[in-house]
């Protein structure tokens, strides 16, 4: 019965993550519209979910539901998630293996990065390599790229905070 809760609630956590980052997040102005919750929902998963097969199975089901509602091709977000999930999950078995606060904005500097970079190339491959030329070229890409990190720091930052705060998953690895 606890299993069913559990799956239930987090089965509305993502409807609600969805419609926060496709009805409020993307309607903000500049700033604030290169937050990606998604980003910071993979990165905070393995807290709750240690499985990895389950992480993927969350993340293909959000992603799922976010190509049905978002203007990209079809599948965009579910190679951009399921690769983003799989970078996170061996970057924190690998070389993140405490669980303090540089860990995970080291990790959401890294997963941003590789984000911007990966929606950058299938835009620029989705326009038959357009005329405007590369993107790593431009000062757009550069600019998005740093806005993304600051808000996605910020973001991960916050989200830390009310973590230890309020649960005890972070305590766990804190040397008494």
């Amino acid at each position: 019965m606890l299993i069913r809760i559990k799956s239930v609630f987090l089965f509305f956590l993502i409807l609600l993550l969805l419609f926060l980052q496709l009805a409020f997040v993307n309607t903000l102005p500049f700033p604030f519209n290169n937050l990606s919750l998604f980003l910071i929902f993979i990165i905070f998963l393995p807290l709750f979910k240690k499985s990895l097969f389950a992480r993927l199975i969350i993340v293909l089901l959000l992603a799922l539901l976010l190509d049905i509602f978002s203007l990209t091709t079809f599948g965009f977000y579910l190679i951009l998630l399921s690769l983003l999930t799989l970078i996170a999950d061996f970057l924190f078995v690998n070389f993140f293996t405490n669980l303090s606060i540089y860990s995970f904005l080291i990790l959401t500097i890294i997963l941003s990065f590789l984000q911007q970079l990966f929606f950058s190339t299938w835009m620029f491959f989705e326009g038959f390599l357009s005329a405007s030329g590369f993107f790593l070229f431009k000062l757009w890409f550069w600019r998005d790229l740093g806005v993304s990190l600051i808000m996605n720091l910020a973001l991960t930052f916050i989200f830390f905070l009310i973590l230890y705060r309020f649960t005890v998953k972070l305590k766990k690895s804190r040397v008494r």
